[in-house]
């Protein structure tokens, strides 16, 4: 497959009603975690901001499934 400008080995399989595509990578073309992420600063975030981070994601998710969010006012059982 050639995504871009270079040929790159993918990964078929089915999903759904669909393909899920992974590209492949060489040995050669894997970096170390550090080289990522080193210059990265440790930050304290309030927790709200954490709150409404995890609910996006946590949204997202659910979209991708397609399963609607169980609400919060409901009583837990």
């Amino acid at each position: 497959m050639v995504p871009s400008s270079r040929e790159r080995p993918v990964l078929l399989e089915p999903a759904g009603r669909g393909l899920l595509g992974v590209t492949l990578r060489f040995a050669q073309d894997i970096r170390n975690e550090a080289d990522y992420f080193s210059e990265i600063p440790e930050m304290k975030l309030p927790s709200e901001m954490m709150k409404l981070a995890q609910h996006i994601i946590v949204a997202t998710l659910y979209s991708r499934v397609g399963v609607a969010l169980p609400e919060r006012n409901q009583k837990k059982r």
